[in-house]
């Protein structure tokens, strides 16, 4: 038995594995293989945290953890070509590595089967699953094949656990964790486990003070779900972590929003002109290029919104808070109905702690480029700084 370790499982599933779980591969002689990623590039491979016939414990974390990468990147988990880029990043490069490891090294046949525990109504990721199949593996879904579903899988733990009910297992800010049949479940557990519920609004205030669209859960956010059921723990205790933050950053955020790339229709690559450069169709909008960083670092709240209030009289604007109560400076925003691409935003805002600066390489170039093209639509832009 193989498992990857994102580092940010619920406190009450790794004790669940290790009174129930871990006991039982104990017990049968069972191999456990236990590996996580060794750290932020795909270069640093992966760690085995343990491995053995006769485990003792589920390892809650490694060297890396996903938590650290989504809070220094101010993102949250997403899906991306239908593909969640997070348990990819956290758990099949990691899976898929060690495995072809263990085919190298002759302990696993490189046709071995793979059995995956999808249950009956996840037929469409068993069918996603099985595209990206790799080092030869044979996937097996048993509980489809069986046509087990996650409440029969339920039933039949917590009666083979003797009325135990075995808690979900995923990581503690999934965003695939509160579909509205799930929702009640979600807030009992983040009642039970407050700084669970403290983690991902910390995740999601990170993340909103750059993208103001980056909620937890789609169109809910995770605040506005404590709120609104009244998880008073949950509430407490970030308020308690705000109060406390000795750091503030007004983060500065700029982002290109692309023209398309115009497709041969026979091949569906990009076409390039003379020059060599990509067409572009001023008419779509291509992808989105994003610059993010640390204008000023403060140690209290007072103190950054003193320089958040600065850049608003020097950009004639003012500052303000929408519902997520993240104090902003809007410098530039989108037209509500744009026609036109390329297109540029530049926004400031208040968080706390501290944040890395990151921006897709050749990002400046672009942002002039788009500046220009602005200007010459008469759109009244006018170049901007690029820090002030």
């Amino acid at each position: 038995m193989i498992t990857a370790i994102t580092g940010d499982e619920y406190r009450s599933t790794i004790d669940a594995a290790n009174a129930h779980l871990v006991p039982m591969l104990h017990e049968h002689g069972i191999r456990f293989l236990q590996v996580a990623r060794g750290g932020q590039s795909t270069r640093d491979g992966y760690d085995i945290l343990a491995d053995s016939t006769a485990p003792t414990e589920l390892i809650p974390r490694g060297a890396w953890h996903l938590g650290e990468e989504m809070e220094h990147a101010l993102t949250l988990p997403q899906i991306v070509s239908g593909r969640r880029l997070c348990s990819y990043r956290a758990k099949g490069e990691v899976l898929d590595s060690a495995i072809a490891d263990e085919i190298a090294a002759g302990r696993v046949r490189p046709d071995f089967r793979h059995a995956v525990a999808f249950a009956a109504e996840e037929t469409w990721r068993a069918k996603r699953d099985s595209s990206y199949t790799t080092n030869a593996r044979r996937p097996w879904y048993p509980l489809i094949e069986k046509r087990r579903d996650r409440t029969w899988c339920a039933n039949y733990l917590k009666k083979a656990l003797n009325g135990f009910v075995y808690p979900r297992s995923c990581c503690q800010f999934c965003c695939f964790q509160a579909p509205q049949a799930g929702r009640n479940a979600l807030a009992a557990r983040w009642r039970a486990e407050p700084e669970a519920g403290a983690y991902a609004l910390r995740m999601e205030r990170r993340a909103l003070s750059t993208n103001r669209r980056m909620r937890l859960f789609g169109s809910l956010s995770a605040a506005e779900f404590v709120r609104t059921r009244e998880i008073s723990g949950v509430a407490e205790l970030a308020d308690s972590e705000l109060a406390d933050a000795t750091t503030w950053t007004v983060v500065e955020t700029r982002r290109v929003y692309r023209a398309a790339s115009v497709k041969d229709p026979e091949t569906g690559k990009s076409l390039r002109g003379r020059d060599g450069r990509t067409v572009k169709d001023p008419a779509r909008k291509g992808d989105t290029w994003r610059s993010i960083r640390p204008h000023v670092t403060t140690s209290t709240r007072d103190e950054g919104l003193v320089a958040l209030e600065r850049l608003a009289a020097v950009h004639d604007t003012v500052v303000w808070t929408e519902g997520d109560q993240i104090p902003r400076v809007d410098v530039r925003v989108l037209p509500d109905r744009p026609r036109e691409w390329p297109l540029t935003t530049y926004e400031y805002a208040l968080l706390p702690g501290a944040i890395r600066a990151k921006e897709h390489a050749g990002f400046d170039r672009e942002w002039r480029t788009a500046l220009a093209r602005e200007a010459i639509r008469g759109g009244g832009a006018t170049p901007l700084p690029l820090a002030m």
